[in-house]
């Protein structure tokens, strides 16, 4: 009987051809990698945004109910409190407002009365009476920046943050 001979293979020639595997492999599994990443960091910027703009909102709210007034000066205090906080986009004076269905009763020259923060009567002096409704809308459009999710969604998410409460006391 003869005896069997193991021939052991060159690994040199085996560690170049794992070597060229593992590249194609990359070359395919790294964009869609890349991908997901730049998906996902898209995404929390926007998450991001959506809970700003929202907190924004209440803290206008809150500075309209106390010491309620349909001065510019107060409508001023109103919309700086709504951007005073750093967002991920620009946030300007005609992303605040009020709701578009409130009408003013009183106002001043400057202040759009289609934009109006407060609702109801007001009273003698010139103020909204306690009970009234306050709302503050904040718009916000938030650029996408990965390209492919950029070209499918049309460039961007428009956030929109909607908060309402009442005027605590008319003239405190």
């Amino acid at each position: 009987m003869k005896a069997l001979s193991v021939r052991r293979r060159d690994t040199g020639d085996y560690r170049r051809k794992t070597a060229g595997q593992a590249l194609v492999e990359i070359a395919l599994v790294l964009p869609l990698f890349l991908i997901l990443v730049m998906t996902l960091f898209d995404f929390g910027r926007v998450i991001f945004v959506q809970n700003a703009i929202t907190n924004d909102a209440r803290q206008a709210v809150r500075e309209a109910v106390v010491n309620a007034s349909y001065t510019d000066t107060k409508y001023n205090a109103i919309r700086a409190v709504a951007e005073q906080k750093p967002l991920l986009v620009a946030l300007g004076n005609s992303d605040v407002k009020g709701a578009p269905s409130l009408t003013c009763p009183v106002h001043s020259d400057n202040v759009d009365a289609s934009t109006c923060f407060y609702a109801g009567a007001a009273t003698g002096d010139g103020k909204p009476q306690a009970g009234g409704r306050v709302e503050v809308n904040i718009t916000v459009s938030v650029p996408i920046i990965t390209p492919i999710l950029s070209t499918v969604l049309g460039g961007s998410f428009t956030l929109t943050a909607r908060s309402v409460g009442f005027v605590q006391c008319s003239g405190c």
